[in-house]
């Protein structure tokens, strides 16, 4: 398959679920379909009416069509998903530094198109990754460099290719990640390499994409500290989706911005009134 496009693969591993709906299979990320026989119309409804005792809490008023209408372009639910990844991931924000996102695709796409605007801006991604973040990669046009996963210093394995790079006259802006239960490989980044990895980029100036659709599927052993949370650079913009957790039609995601960006606050405003328009 290796002269297919990228939506030809994840159509591929779609249909082959929708074929096999009884195989278990990690390869598309679907959530099992038998999860969603709770979701019954009465159940729905209910759901909504808690949203809409929620919104009235928050704006003093309760209004239905709220929920179909047209909203803030950082959206209007920025305060569940705020308290929900605190509670869950330990990743602290507030919700005007949090923008909801049509999955974590959109947010792939929307920080991909603002960090790497240049002919020599590049993506790294370790290899293998998820075929998501090169098929956004490609469609923008931006040149992807390959990490090897297996290096036993990832930090280090960063260090270089930026160096490389730079000496070839490009410039690497972002860095793809999926430290928890990683996309294909299920490997977990240790709390020492997620430190050294942050400073690497910091010194660099690479934006981190911080990928954590997986971390909730933590069945023994402790989480580490999201990348996020160990962030104190400003170059950790943490994504995550409901996607796997709750009903991937529904398409709702996030980007929690870091507080600063490479320690310049203004420079982080004028990056985020530019992605979220």
């Amino acid at each position: 398959m290796a002269d297919r496009s990228h939506s030809d693969v994840m159509n591929f591993l779609n249909e082959a679920m929708i074929r096999f709906p009884d195989a278990i299979s990690f390869a598309a990320g679907r959530p099992a379909s038998q999860t969603f026989e709770v979701l019954s119309p009465d159940y729905v409804r209910k759901l909504i009416d808690v949203f809409q005792g929620h919104r009235q809490s928050v704006v003093g008023e309760r209004s239905r069509s709220e929920l179909f209408q047209y909203g803030g372009t950082s959206g209007s639910i920025n305060e569940l998903v705020c308290r929900q990844i605190q509670l869950d991931d330990g990743v602290h924000c507030e919700a005007d530094g949090l923008a909801i996102t049509s999955g974590c695709q959109e947010a792939l796409a929307l920080c991909l198109a603002e960090l790497c605007q240049e002919q020599g801006d590049v993506l790294l991604t370790c290899n293998p990754c998820y075929i998501g973040i090169t098929g956004a990669a490609d469609a923008f046009g931006i040149r992807t460099v390959p990490i090897d996963k297996s290096s036993d210093d990832l930090a280090e394995a960063i260090s270089l290719a930026c160096n490389q790079l730079s000496k070839s006259g490009l410039k690497a802006k972002a860095l793809y990640l999926v430290p928890d239960f990683d996309n294909p490989t299920g490997q977990v980044i240790d709390k020492k390499q997620r430190l050294s990895i942050i400073d690497v980029c910091a010194k660099h100036e690479v934006a981190i994409l911080e990928d954590n659709p997986y971390g909730l599927f933590r069945y023994k052993g402790n989480p580490v500290e999201t990348m996020y949370a160990l962030d104190e650079e400003g170059c950790v913009f943490y994504l995550s989706t409901y996607s796997k957790t709750i009903c991937p039609a529904l398409r709702v995601g996030s980007i929690a911005f870091p507080t600063t960006l490479f320690g310049d606050k203004s420079r982080l405003t004028s990056f985020k009134s530019r992605l979220v328009q």
